[in-house]
């Protein structure tokens, strides 16, 4: 997906799932495999990774498992610490802190489109330049 075709869900997430590139998608797959053979869910995966051993309300991370993107375009995640909710207001103050001086495009999913929807995380894509 090009940057100007992602600028339009700016705080107005797709209706539909953006989807991945097939290495991608099966790399995602065996991941969700290795989880489900240990009998790991993917809600403790990410609480124990980011986190279990903090007090953080919210982290910042690289997608491992992006959305298919050009390669200019960068797809992070602010997970909110689980039990917490943050509001768009917040989140914005958040995300605008962390990339000034980019150019940049978050949105959280709708709850028909979210793969986690037990842990509030958002989006964000920033144009590499």
């Amino acid at each position: 997906m090009e940057w100007k075709q992602l600028q339009q869900y700016h705080r107005n997430p797709p209706t539909v799932g953006l989807g991945r590139d097939v290495i991608t998608l099966l790399k995602y797959n065996q991941f969700i495999d290795y989880l489900n053979k240990f009998n790991i869910s993917i809600y403790d995966y990410i609480y124990d990774k980011y986190f279990k051993h903090n007090f953080k309300l919210y982290t910042i991370d690289i997608n491992k498992y992006p959305y298919k993107l050009k390669d200019y375009i960068h797809h992070y995640i602010l997970w909110i610490r689980p039990s917490y909710y943050i509001s768009e207001y917040i989140y914005s103050k958040i995300i605008s802190h962390h990339f000034s001086n980019m150019s940049y495009i978050y949105f959280e999913n709708n709850t028909n489109n979210k793969s986690i929807p037990e842990i509030q995380h958002i989006h964000i894509f920033y144009l590499q330049v």
